[in-house]
Order: structure tokens, then C-alpha cells, then sequence
């Protein structure tokens, strides 16, 4: 019996969640798991292209940004952001200053389509991992969707665990960019009816990549 279209797909391994729910460090782990897998980070994408569209000036010229948002200049390797092959640029995609020109980006729509062509172009044999805020509506046909849903109590405790922040200053600004995500007019943040919901607060990445591949490995 031949095999449908869908079936003899790469696979693809949709990861969403809020922010700060560990995505980008279970990504990196199941990196380690499946090392011929390719990554996608669909977040950082939006930072490289709002990077790069500065650094050029193009903001204003929409039909240059969506071009560059079908071409974009950036991968992922062992944790780590390239632009131009081989720039090591995770650092600086993680700063403030590339958080506001990643949202300024995300508002045009003929560069959120640019990207959305991109992003197709990612799934490639053996397969894909990827995440984000909108995964599995990216690729909506993937059967292996899963949703991170820490408590943001958790999230806070995380973030302050990295860097030297006030704990309630932190809460309140996860807070405040969930009600904003899923309050968004373009992508809101929401779980996928067929997604597997992952409440990772009493979780490692590792035991939440584990699990994920587990599943993964059972149903493929």
C-alpha cells in the first residue's frame, strides 16, 4: 500500500510554550539525542531577521524584508546561533535591544510570510526539531506536537536562578508578556487541540526531553 504524502514526510518534533519554559534547553538536549536532526528556533528567527533587517535598513522597504526573511542567513548548531554560516551569534540575538527590532519585524506582514516560506524549508531529512510559540500550526500536520507548561512561579524561579534578578519583578514580567502573547492579533500563544501538554514544573530539561522522546520513539 503506497504511503500517503504526510507519512513519508521528515518528521517534525513541534515544541511551544510560554516564555521561559525551558524550550530552547530542551531543544538543545534532544539535539544531543538525535545529532542528525535539525534545529529551529523559531523565536531567534524573528531576532535574526529584525537584526539583519537593521543592520541593512530595510525596515521600510517591505518587499526587500520578506526576501530576506525567505533567504535568512541564520542556523542552529550544539546550542548555538549562526549568522552567515559560521558567526556565532546567540548572544547577541538574546540582547533587549534585538528583542524590540525581533517585534518590530513581526508586525509586518510580508515579512511574516517571507519567514513562514522559511520556516517549510526547514523540515529535512531525518527530521526536525522545532520550537516556538506556533509550531504545530506551522507544521499542522505533524503528529508529534508537544506543549512546555510550566507554572510561572517555576518560570520566575528559573529565570532568577540564571541571572541576578528581583523575584517578583521577574514573575510579574512573565506574567505580563503571557497575557500579551495571548492577547496578540497576529499568532496568539494557545495550546493545540492535539498537542501533549507537559507540565514540566517539578521536571529537568533533561527528564521533559526524555519524556518527548519516549513518546516520540513509541508512536513514529
Amino acid at each position: 500500500m503506497k504511503k500517503s504524502n504526510i507519512e513519508t514526510l521528515p518528521h517534525v518534533l513541534a515544541i511551544d510554550g510560554p516564555t521561559k519554559s525551558g524550550k530552547t534547553t530542551v531543544m538543545n538536549i534532544l539535539a544531543e539525542m538525535l545529532p542528525d536532526y535539525h534545529l529551529l528556533d523559531s523565536g531567534m528567527l524573528y531576532r535574526g531577521l529584525g537584526y539583519i533587517a537593521n543592520a541593512y535598513g530595510i525596515f521600510e522597504n517591505h518587499i526587500a524584508l520578506k526576501k530576506l526573511a525567505e533567504n535568512l542567513p541564520i542556523s542552529f548548531r550544539k546550542g548555538e546561533a549562526f549568522l552567515w554560516e559560521n558567526t556565532k551569534a546567540t548572544l547577541i540575538l538574546q540582547g533587549e535591544e534585538t528583542a524590540i527590532l525581533a517585534s518590530k519585524v513581526a508586525q509586518v506582514p510580508e515579512a511574516r510570510r517571507g519567514l513562514m516560506n522559511y520556516l517549510l524549508t526547514c523540515r529535512k531529512e531525518p527530521g526536525l526539531i522545532a520550537i516556538g510559540r506556533d509550531m504545530s500550526w506551522i507544521f499542522p500536520d505533524t503528529p508529534f506536537k508537544y506543549y512546555l507548561n510550566p507554572s510561572i512561579k517555576k518560570r520566575a524561579e528559573w529565570c532568577c536562578l540564571k541571572v541576578n534578578e528581583d523575584y517578583l519583578a521577574t514573575y510579574q514580567k512573565i506574567n505580563e508578556r503571557d497575557d500579551n502573547d495571548r492577547n496578540r492579533t497576529i499568532s496568539p500563544l494557545q495550546i493545540h487541540q492535539d498537542a501533549l501538554i507537559i507540565d514540566s514544573s517539578d521536571m529537568s530539561a533533561q527528564q521533559t526531553a526524555e519524556l518527548i522522546l519516549r513518546d516520540y520513539i513509541d508512536r513514529k
